[in-house]
């Protein structure tokens, strides 16, 4: 019955995914973890990402943008990513279900609100000074540490760089070779210290369910109003945090 559950929850996430272009991972986790144990189900879900994000990157790659990527973002991330990796293995899996779940009622929370009023990149200060770069490299650092927690550092890293890339195309091109970047070396990671085996049945049995819904969230691309779904899609990750919240006391 869990993996049916399961299933059916990767299936939604990554349509929603496939159709707006961000949340699969943090919406398969929200949800997925009332069912099956939040570290387990990291190490489930990395892997499945580089099913959407590989084509994908390889078909925008005119668009990428390599200074960005590789003097900016990954430095970074991959310096707070190696911290996030080692932060399970310390702290309990209720003290890490109750962050995650803070987390993402922040992040539900602000993006409510920010529907209702102005775009992401509308408030983000992206002006060429010391402050400001220190700060995005804070920022980039932090959702680093949490992407090697979660998988999850996408909406804090949208907050940092929402205008540092050269126009939309390149910005989600560069956006998903950072995921595929970062997830290809988590699932290595995974892999040598066997974590990835353990779960090799489910990966296995979850990988259709990614294909199918990245197919039907790009069919629901053209037929649905974004910003009244993302309205339900946040809203949804709110009850699901309080949840979380409450069930990791």
């Amino acid at each position: 019955m869990i993996e049916v559950l399961l299933a059916l929850i990767v299936f939604g996430a990554f349509a929603v995914g496939a159709m707006t272009g961000f949340g699969s991972v943090v919406l398969a986790l929200s949800v997925g973890a009332l069912i099956i144990d939040l570290p387990s189900l990291v190490v489930i879900l990395v892997p499945l990402t580089l099913l959407m994000n590989l084509p994908l990157a390889w078909r925008n790659r005119s668009h990428i943008d390599w200074s960005l990527l590789l003097k900016v973002i990954l430095p970074f991330m991959l310096s707070g990513m190696a911290i996030g990796y080692w932060l399970p293995q310390i702290f309990p899996e209720d003290i890490l279900t109750l962050v995650f779940a803070s987390f993402i009622l922040l992040l539900s929370g602000q993006a409510l609100l920010q529907l209702k009023s102005l775009p992401v990149d509308a408030v983000v200060d992206s002006r060429n000074t010391s402050v400001q770069q220190t700060k995005r490299a804070s920022l980039i650092g932090v959702s680093g540490v949490i992407h090697g927690m979660y998988a999850s550092g996408g909406p804090l890293l949208v907050y940092a760089m929402s205008k540092a890339a050269k126009g939309k195309a390149a910005f989600r091109a560069t956006l998903v070779t950072v995921w595929l970047s970062l997830n290809s070396v988590l699932t290595v990671a995974y892999l040598i210290d066997g974590r990835l085996l353990a779960q090799g049945y489910s990966i296995a049995l979850l990988a259709p369910m990614v294909l199918a819904g990245a197919w039907v969230g790009n069919w629901m691309h053209h037929r649905v109003d974004e910003a009244s779904f993302l309205q339900l899609v946040y809203g949804l990750l709110a009850v699901v945090a309080i949840l979380l919240i409450l069930q990791s006391f």
